[in-house]
């Protein structure tokens, strides 16, 4: 991140700050910096900085991910008056978007689980339908316990470790995505010690849980 890009940031968040004029010029400065781009050729469109970060670390679609942009402007200018230091803006920024991103993540995988849950009711009970008279006096009553595999068993554990610890999870997320240190640290606003330390906490909290799906299947 240089300078300039900062510099940007505290311009913009200024300007959102101030009066009704400032901030309709915020408005556009904003959408400039950040937001999509289109020119007179769909060749000339670029999806801007924010959308790009959804799609990259988010793993989005274009349009989850405008989605995405969308919600963290709405935030980024209901909650302007909050941020109390501008020389911070771009952190601040990028703390919006970030959990923005991690809340629109958690309900699409809660409305996954619900669509696969129905899938398989429904996939059940046309199994019950079409077998009932065949296994009458035949039914096994019996329910597996715990987890089905490793994988099952690790993504409950992932899932269970972001309600938990958000931050920790965010972290780590982002390490797995490739980002480096000062990168994780300039998103989630903290230094760069900071941030390695952080992490490593994350790996220490979720290593167990990790371990414990590892021993599945094993004898």
């Amino acid at each position: 991140m240089t300078i300039e890009a900062r510099e940007i940031a505290t311009e913009v968040m200024t300007l959102i700050q101030g009066n009704e004029k400032d901030k309709n010029h915020g408005f556009i400065m904003y959408g400039l910096h950040y937001g999509p781009k289109y020119g007179k050729k769909k060749s000339a469109f670029n999806y801007g900085e924010f959308m790009l970060f959804a799609m990259k670390h988010g793993k989005l679609s274009p349009d989850d991910a405008s989605e995405v942009y969308q919600l963290t402007t709405i935030k980024i200018f209901k909650k302007a008056d909050t941020l109390e230091n501008l020389k911070f803006a771009r952190t601040w920024m990028y703390q919006v978007l970030r959990n923005t991103l991690l809340d629109y993540k958690k309900k699409q995988k809660n409305m996954d689980k619900k669509k696969q849950k129905h899938m398989e009711y429904s996939l059940d009970q046309e199994s019950d339908e079409h077998s009932k008279d065949e296994n009458m006096g035949n039914i096994d009553y019996n329910r597996k316990e715990g987890y089905e595999d490793r994988t099952e068993c690790i993504q409950d554990k992932l899932e269970n470790f972001f309600d938990v610890y958000p931050d920790h999870a965010a972290a780590l997320d982002y390490q797995m995505d490739g980002m480096d240190i000062k990168s994780i640290a300039d998103v989630i606003g903290r230094s760069a010690n900071a941030t390695k330390e952080l992490l490593s906490q994350a790996r220490k909290k979720i290593a167990p849980s990790i371990e414990e799906c590892l021993q599945i299947g094993v004898r």
